[in-house]
């Protein structure tokens, strides 16, 4: 079998298995808060909108393109989805033969041995806090540029010919990543830092030294270039000032010392979307493998330190949007890239265990102990698609819950102007006095205590509530603003349950909705 029917053999299984976790997002048009908002509101005004927020230029450009062709993204989702999906599928294609190239030498491939390394690249890609960006729809461009760009950084930054000709295209791609999908970096970090190590067999000379400069003055070169032309399209006026960077030198110690904090959840809670312990058992199955075979490989003081930096190395990639932003709130959207730590530790193990490399005996135990590190690994990404599957059809329920409520507001406005002879085109959404339930607990299938935007009720957003009300009733409704009178009433009362009669108040041609 040539190279080439070899990749595309490796990217239908790997799309097979993206589908498998990932299907339930895009098999039909379900809504995410910001869906509803972006399905009436694209345009290439709204496209450009968080340039200089968020710095995503690439991205930002290609809806833009979109808008001006007239397609929708929000209505398209299916399409972008599986489009998606096919880039997770190449970009875990790629980054496994770049990495089996890398580990072994020989020319004959070997199942079990590709086996590992694919393993590996799977879990950076299905992990159950990326599911929170598959619920967003809208953001199905950004991933799918940033996962291609990042994937071509990794390889021509990983590359060791031509290394200033690769270094440059790698900054052009990392540009492109950064103008898409910042966090896509950490997933680079992780990468290339193995690729480094692998290469110089984890010793720490001129060689590999060089070569971590070089892969850490690529972003550095591309966030550069990302702030000049953001700063450049400001200055011309075509966007507005909008900077998200709260970043005060004197509150870093703060945030570090929050994002200390935040590992408990993380790693032991799971952020409620892992059983608690389990993914902390798992960082301490492969560091104790992995000690384990440097002790039997006499590794040196040196190696060591290098294996610690290819392990933290995208991990602090992972909080530096934090500390930048000067933010205090890390949703799962925002930590996808920590299970990189798992990829390069299989990395790492894989390379310890070459035949030739290793310095133990190839026994039958050691052949027992790679297909135990198989079952785990593929129990792993087996709960993964179970919980991410999960995710979303509590997005499809959330939806359907959504279209029952404003079925009944709906009937309750038509038996209003039936009654009265006044047509409503008026809406205001207002709060009771404690709003606690986010989302629609009681229909859904997890009962996780979920730390970011996942299958939020609408009518708790203000960007989402008049356009979820527009889109599922088919009526134009106009947003208004709530008198004080009447969000001072409803401010003083709480409510656990609908209660239809007193949550509504209608008031000539407009109506006041008390999300409770």
């Amino acid at each position: 079998m040539t190279d080439r029917k070899y990749k595309v053999c490796i990217w239908g299984i790997s799309l097979v298995a993206c589908m498998l976790a990932m299907k339930t997002f895009i098999v039909g048009r379900y809504f995410s808060v910001d869906d509803y908002s972006i399905f009436y509101y694209q345009s290439v005004a709204a496209a450009l909108s968080d340039i200089s927020a968020h710095m995503r230029i690439a991205s930002n450009f290609v809806l833009a393109l979109l808008s001006i062709c007239g397609i929708n993204i929000v209505e398209w989702q299916r399409v972008f989805g599986f489009l998606l999906l096919a880039a997770f599928a190449w970009a875990i294609t790629q980054i496994s033969s770049k990495l089996y190239i890398v580990l072994y030498t020989d020319a004959e491939k070997s199942l079990t041995r590709y086996i590992g390394v694919w393993g590996g690249t799977l879990i950076l890609f299905i992990n159950v806090f990326m599911s929170e960006n598959l619920y967003f729809s809208g953001v199905y461009i950004q991933w799918m540029i940033g996962v291609f760009s990042m994937t071509y950084a990794v390889m021509y930054i990983g590359k060791n010919n031509e290394i200033w000709k690769n270094w440059l295209m790698g900054v052009i791609a990392l540009f492109i990543t950064m103008g898409s999908y910042q966090l896509f970096i950490a997933q680079y970090a992780y990468i290339v830092m193995a690729i480094i190590f692998i290469r110089n067999r984890g010793k720490i000379c001129k060689d590999s030294i060089l070569e971590v400069v070089r892969a850490i003055a690529a972003p550095a070169a591309a966030l550069v270039l990302q702030v000049l032309c953001v700063r450049s399209l400001v200055f011309t006026g075509i966007i507005e000032e909008n900077s998200s960077m709260g970043m005060q030198l004197a509150e870093i110690p703060n945030i570090i010392l929050h994002i200390l904090k935040m590992q408990k959840t993380i790693w032991i809670d799971g952020l409620g979307m892992y059983p608690r312990y389990v993914l902390i058992v798992g960082l301490m199955i492969i560091g104790c493998v992995l000690a384990f075979l440097m002790y039997k490989r006499k590794a040196g003081f040196g190696e060591c330190i290098f294996v610690i930096l290819v392990l933290l190395s995208g991990q602090c990639v992972t909080y530096m949007p934090e500390i930048v932003q000067g933010s205090l709130w890390m949703p799962p959207r925002m930590l996808f890239p920590i299970f990189g730590v798992y990829t390069v530790g299989i990395y790492l193990i894989c390379y310890y265990l070459r035949d030739e490399e290793t310095q133990i005996e190839n026994t039958e135990v050691i052949s027992q102990f790679k297909k135990i590190g198989g079952v785990c690994i593929a129990l792993f990404l087996v709960y993964s698609c179970i919980k991410i599957d999960e995710v979303a059809l509590d997005k499809v329920k959330t939806n359907a819950v959504t279209q029952v409520y404003v079925d009944e507001i709906v009937n309750r406005i038509e038996k209003y102007e039936a009654q009265s002879g006044i047509v409503v085109k008026k809406v205001g959404f207002c709060y009771d006095a404690y709003v606690d339930s986010m989302r629609y607990w009681k229909f859904l299938t997890s009962k996780a205590s979920w730390q970011g935007n996942i299958n939020e009720n609408p009518f708790v957003r203000p960007w989402s509530a008049i356009t979820s009300l527009t889109y599922h009733s088919g009526r134009n409704f106009q947003a208004v603003v709530v008198p004080k009178s009447v969000e001072e009433h409803y401010g003083a009362l709480n409510w656990d349950n609908i209660n239809w009669d007193e949550q509504l108040y209608f008031d000539n041609d407009a109506v006041y909705i008390c999300v409770y």
